[in-house]
C-alpha cells in the first residue's frame, strides 16, 4: 500500500510500465474519478479525487518523471485536464446524481484524450513525437562540434573497432570512421535533452557489441527509451533498459582514461595533447579541435594518430602537427601475445593488475609488467621484474630454447637502475643476468642465426660503434663482431643494417654483409646520425615468434632530431 501524496504512489506503480501501460493506468484514474461506485470500491486504497488540481498533479507526476517526457505530458495532460474539468462539474452534485447515466446531447463531439483515441491516432502522435526527436538529433554541424568546449568531464570513449570509434560529450555524440580517417556522423544529444553527464540526471548511453546500435535514455526514472541504428541513421522507440549480453564491454579504465581493445588487438583511446602547432604549443587545448584518437596495434612504435577535425580546420587554413608520446609506443593493456611453443604454451607480456611484482613496494611509478605463459587453463609467472621502460628499450626475444629481455637484476631500487639483459629457460628456470658482460648497454637487441646481436656503449656519441653478439644462454660471454660507422637498426640473414653518418656517400640506412664486408645504401632515409639527439631501433614486432600475419621483417625506429623535442617513429622493412 502506498502512503503520502497520491502522485508518489502513482510514480512507484508505473515506474517500469511501458507507454501503453501508463495510458491504461491513467484511464483507470479517470474512470474512478467519474464514478462514485468506483470511488467507494477503491476508497480503502487511494483517494481518487475529483478535484481538477489534484488530477492535474497526478497526471503530471504520471507522465513527466523527467524533462524528456514533455511530448507525452503535453499530449495527454492537456486533453485529460479538459476531461477532468468536465468530470468535476458532473460529479459536483449528489452521489445519486453522479450515478445516473449520462445523457448524450445532440452535437456532442467524441472526446480526444490519449486514452480513447484510436490506435491509429495514437501511432500517428507517437510518430510525430519521434520525428521531432529525429530532427533534433540531426541538428549538429561540424563547426558547432569543433568549437565545443570540453565539459567538466573529458569526452568519453564508448566503443571502438578497426572500422569505427564512438565517443560523446555533453554537446553530442560522434561516430568516427577509422578506415577513412574522418567523421562519419554527428548526433546532437544536447538538443534532444540526452546530454546529462553529471548531476541528478544521467543519460544512459549503451552501444551494442558490433557498434551498430546505441541505446539512449535518461535515468534514474527512465521514460522514453530510444534505439539509434548507426548504419541506417534511424531513431526508434524501445522498451529496453539495457542491451544485455549484446552490449559492448571491451572498455578498460586506467586512471582517468578509458581504453578500448578491438578484436584485432588494437588499443584505442582519446588524447587532448597529441596535436601541436608549428611553434610547439598544444593545438586548440580547450575545444574539440585539439582532440584526436590514438590507435595502437600493440607493437612498439605502432601507434597512429587520427585528428578528429582535421578536415574542418585545414579548410580554415590551420595546421596541426601530430606527435606521439613515449607512452603511446607499445602500450600494453591486460596482456599481449608473444609466442607459442611446440608444447602448446602461449607466452604473454601483461599488466600486473594483481600487484604480483615486488617492484610495487619501492617503484610503482615505473609500471611493473609480468612475463607469463598459459596452457589448458594453467598460468605461470616467469618474470616479475620487468617494467615498461626496460621493455621499451629491449624486446622479448625467443631464441635457442630460451627467452631474453631486459629487466631488473634484483628486486630493489638498485636492480632497476642497473637493469640488464636477462636470459631464462622456457619454463622460467635458469635465470641469468648479463651484468658482467662488456658493452652491456644492449642497444638495438635483435636475433639472427641463433645469436643475439646488440650495439655496445662508447665514451661519446661518435661513431664507429661496437657490434657485439652473445649466445642466448650467455655461454662463452660476448663476442666483438666489428665496428659499424653508425647506429644499429638490426641484423637479418647475415646482413647488418645501420643508420650512417654524413661521412658516407649517402645519408640514410646502409646494408653490410657481415661475412664479406660489402655494403650498399639500403634506404635514403634523409637523416644522418649527427642530426639525432635520440635513437632507438628494435625488431620486436618482426622477431621470431612475434611475426604478425602479412608483415615482413624489418625494424621500427624511434628518434628525436636536433631542432625538435618530440618523438618520431619510422618503420623500415628489410628485404
Amino acid at each position: 500500500m502506498c502512503t503520502g501524496w497520491n502522485g508518489r504512489c502513482d510514480s512507484r506503480v508505473v515506474r517500469n510500465f511501458s507507454r501503453d501501460e501508463k495510458k491504461q493506468y491513467g484511464k483507470t484514474l479517470l474512470d474512478c474519478a467519474s464514478s462514485s461506485k468506483n470511488r467507494r470500491a477503491f476508497f480503502g486504497t487511494s483517494d481518487f479525487s475529483r478535484d481538477v488540481k489534484t488530477l492535474k498533479e497526478r497526471f503530471a507526476n504520471l507522465f513527466s518523471a523527467n524533462t524528456k517526457k514533455n511530448g507525452i505530458f503535453a499530449a495527454v495532460l492537456g486533453a485529460s485536464v479538459l476531461l477532468s474539468a468536465s468530470l468535476f462539474v458532473a460529479c459536483a452534485g449528489s452521489v445519486e446524481n453522479a450515478e445516473e447515466p449520462k445523457q448524450k446531447t445532440e452535437g456532442n463531439h467524441p472526446e480526444t484524450t490519449a486514452f480513447n483515441r484510436t490506435e491509429t491516432e495514437n501511432q500517428a502522435q507517437d510518430g510525430a513525437r519521434l520525428n521531432k526527436m529525429r530532427s533534433k538529433l540531426t541538428g549538429l554541424n561540424t563547426e558547432d562540434a569543433a568549437g565545443a568546449v570540453y565539459g567538466t568531464v573529458f569526452p568519453k570513449l564508448l566503443y571502438a573497432s578497426d572500422e569505427r570509434a564512438i565517443l560523446y560529450d555533453y554537446w553530442g555524440l560522434m561516430v568516427y570512421d577509422l578506415k577513412n580517417g574522418r567523421i562519419g556522423q554527428l548526433i546532437d544529444l544536447k538538443s534532444a535533452d540526452l546530454c546529462h553527464i553529471q548531476g541528478e540526471w544521467a543519460t544512459h548511453i549503451e552501444v551494442s557489441k558490433d557498434g551498430g546500435t546505441i541505446l539512449l535514455y535518461n535515468e534514474p526514472d527512465a521514460g522514453e527509451q530510444f534505439l539509434y541504428d548507426v548504419d541506417k541513421r534511424q531513431l526508434d522507440y524501445s522498451d529496453l533498459k539495457s542491451l544485455g549480453e549484446e552490449r559492448y564491454d571491451a572498455l578498460l579504465e586506467r586512471g582517468d582514461r578509458t581504453f578500448a581493445k578491438t578484436p584485432s588487438g588494437k588499443i584505442v583511446y582519446l588524447s587532448a595533447d597529441s596535436l601541436f602547432t608549428k611553434d610547439g604549443g598544444i593545438f586548440h587545448p580547450d575545444d574539440m579541435q585539439g582532440l584526436s584518437i590514438i590507435a595502437a596495434d600493440g607493437a612498439w612504435g605502432g601507434a597512429q594518430i587520427y585528428p578528429l577535425f582535421s578536415e574542418y580546420y585545414e579548410k580554415k587554413g590551420e595546421e596541426a602537427v601530430p606527435y606521439l608520446k613515449m607512452e603511446d609506443l607499445g602500450r600494453i593493456l591486460e596482456k599481449e601475445f608473444l609466442h607459442e611453443d611446440e608444447e602448446g604454451w602461449r607466452y604473454y607480456l601483461e599488466e600486473d593488475l594483481e600487484r604480483e611484482s615486488p617492484i610495487w613496494e619501492f617503484a610503482e611509478q615505473v609500471g611493473p609488467l609480468l612475463l607469463t605463459r598459459y596452457r589448458n587453463g594453467e598460468r605461470q609467472v616467469l618474470e616479475n621484474l620487468l617494467f615498461e621502460d626496460a621493455w621499451r628499450e629491449c624486446p622479448v626475444l625467443f631464441a635457442g630454447g630460451r627467452i631474453l629481455y631486459k629487466a631488473a637484476v634484483t628486486p630493489d631500487i638498485t636492480g632497476i637502475k642497473e637493469a640488464t639483459l636477462i636470459s631464462i629457460a622456457m619454463d622460467g628456470s635458469g635465470r641469468r643476468a648479463a651484468d658482467t658482460i662488456m658493452y652491456r648497454v644492449f642497444d638495438g637487441v635483435c636475433e639472427d642465426g641463433g645469436w643475439i646481436y646488440y650495439s655496445g656503449w662508447t665514451n661519446d656519441s661518435l661513431q664507429p660503434k661496437p657490434l657485439c653478439r652473445i649466445s642466448p644462454g650467455f655461454s662463452g660471454g660476448a663476442q666483438f663482431v666489428e665496428e659499424i660507422p653508425g647506429l644499429l637498426c638490426g641484423v637479418k640473414d647475415g646482413f647488418v643494417y645501420y643508420l650512417a653518418s654524413h661521412e658516407k656517400d649517402y645519408t640514410g640506412i646502409w646494408k653490410r654483409n657481415l661475412s664479406t664486408g660489402e655494403e650498399q645504401i639500403f634506404d635514403k632515409w634523409g637523416l644522418a646520425t649527427e642530426e639525432l639527439v635520440f635513437f632507438w631501433a628494435r625488431e620486436n614486432i618482426f622477431a621470431p615468434g612475434e611475426l604478425r600475419v602479412g608483415e615482413t621483417s624489418g625494424c621500427s625506429i624511434l628518434y628525436m632530431t636536433d631542432d625538435e623535442d618530440k618523438y618520431f617513429v619510422s618503420h623500415v622493412p628489410f628485404d
